[in-house]
């Protein structure tokens, strides 16, 4: 899944599990995102199969992208910082991540951390960052609507 290097591509994944950890290899352009969509009519898994891992979608210093149309979940993770089923870090503008549904995190023996659906941390002190509120709880579930972070060009 982490093919799509040309600003306005868009990469239609079919229905299955994919256990893997999806980087985001560049950024698109105002107008131009790179968009990583479920086929339409499926919903294709990204899954950890209940092992250890730290992220199932990172995002790092990209901007113009779009994560749409996932499930992702089954990721037991050992890190509050670095842990989560999404995680946006570094400076980044119009990340968009839309109709999501994420499950069954979570983080042993860091009970504070409950397991992260979505995770967003700027570098960046003159780009602000938005995000609608998720839910979390021991065995969180949460459904992303519209999770997006904008900032200033």
């Amino acid at each position: 899944m982490n093919v799509a290097t040309t600003p306005g591509d868009t990469v239609f994944v079919r229905d299955g599990t994919y256990v893997e950890t999806v980087n985001f290899p560049a950024s698109g352009a105002p107008g131009l995102p790179i968009t990583l969509e479920n086929y339409p009519g499926e919903r294709p898994f990204i899954s950890a199969d209940g092992g250890v891992r730290q992220q199932l979608v990172l995002m790092t210093n990209r901007s113009d992208v779009v994560l749409s149309g996932f499930e992702l979940g089954n990721m037991v993770a050992t890190s509050a910082y670095t842990s989560g089923a999404v995680i946006v870090m570094g400076s980044g503008n119009d990340i968009s991540i839309l109709d999501n549904y994420v499950h069954d995190l979570s983080v042993p023996d860091l009970a504070y951390a409950n397991g992260r659906c979505i995770q967003v941390r700027g570098l960046s002190p003159t780009v602000p960052s938005r995000t609608s509120p998720s839910t979390a709880t021991k065995s969180p579930v949460c459904r992303d609507r519209r999770q997006r972070r904008r900032g200033q060009r």
